[in-house]
């Protein structure tokens, strides 16, 4: 039996990509913060980002199941950078009330999983909300 590394709610689908859904949510200033932030630490998937914001489907929620040997390395991955973006936003996150890092999270959540897809065994499941 094949073991899983990662569960994943099932990608959700943008019309007519993940850009222009973040557009609704996020200024230019905090995109291209993110986008220095990203090439400062990780340069390769700085590279693959642009590929990523074309397409349709996104993981939202910041929810994740995963080996604890990848959840390790995926927030070794992600919180400095988050950190990162956050010193480079004009104001600070620290300043802010809005959810700017959390679309941010699901955008980079997205670009890490795509990016290891091959090196991951990756399945989906569905998410329930509660309110």
């Amino acid at each position: 039996m094949e073991m899983l590394d990662v569960v994943l709610p099932y990608p959700m689908p943008y019309e007519p990509d993940i850009n222009a859904h973040h557009n609704r949510y996020l200024k230019d200033v905090d995109w291209n913060a993110m986008l220095t932030a990203l090439r400062e630490l990780s340069p390769e998937y700085a590279k693959a980002f642009e590929d990523i914001l074309k397409q349709q489907f996104m993981y939202n929620y910041n929810v994740i199941l995963a080996k604890k040997e990848v959840l390790r390395d995926y927030c070794a991955w992600l919180f400095p950078i988050l950190e990162r973006t956050e010193e480079l936003s004009i104001p600070m996150g620290s300043e802010r009330a809005d959810r700017y890092i959390g679309y941010m999270a699901e955008t980079l959540e997205t670009l890490y999983f795509m990016y290891n897809r091959d090196k991951l065994k990756i399945v989906h499941t569905g998410c329930k909300l509660f309110s």
